[in-house]
């Protein structure tokens, strides 16, 4: 998930033990879907 939203490792670690923190940061903060892979084909 991290990375269809352009982060890495760390937001990945963060995501996995505090999710709802982590998920917050996604909608409320400036995060934009970059698609599944994370714009890579």
């Amino acid at each position: 998930m991290s990375k269809s939203f352009g982060h890495g490792f760390g937001f990945t670690l963060g995501l996995l033990f505090l999710s709802p923190l982590f998920t917050l940061i996604l909608g409320l903060g400036s995060s934009q879907y970059i698609g599944p892979q994370g714009g890579q084909e």
